[in-house]
């Protein structure tokens, strides 16, 4: 992922349903929503219509997020958070593993099956390549 929309996200997390106590139904509501209305038109200049691709860092924040929230159905929670706090926050894995009774080794591949998916869902689009 770019170490711009990366470092965007981190400021972001915290609207992420997983974080705020959304229930499972609703975190995959809101995924159902945001990837029905996904434009998939090859020759899009936008991925949702109320967030028009440019500069404005708000959109670009919201689009991640709804990306975001279209794959954390996919996984569990434990393993949403640890990617939250390893991917977006930049903690050190030992220390989100302590945190949340995984290995290091586990953080990391939290984080890596978080970002394979994301990219995985983006290509399918063709919006982006990661």
């Amino acid at each position: 992922m770019p170490s711009g929309v990366t470092a965007i996200a981190a400021g972001a997390y915290h609207s992420l349903f997983i974080e705020s106590g959304g229930s499972p139904s609703s975190i995959a509501s809101a995924a159902n929503s945001d990837w029905s209305s996904l434009n998939t038109s090859p020759s899009r200049t936008y991925l949702w219509s109320d967030l028009p691709f440019g500069s404005v860092s708000a959109n670009i924040v919201s689009t991640f997020q709804r990306l975001q929230a279209i794959v954390q159905p996919d996984f569990d929670a434990q393993t949403w958070r640890a990617f939250i706090r390893f991917g977006l926050e930049g903690r050190s894995a030992v220390d989100v593993g302590k945190e949340l009774g995984m290995s290091e080794t586990a953080v990391m591949n939290a984080k890596f099956r978080v970002l394979k998916r994301l990219r995985a869902r983006i290509s399918r689009t063709r919006c982006l390549s990661i």
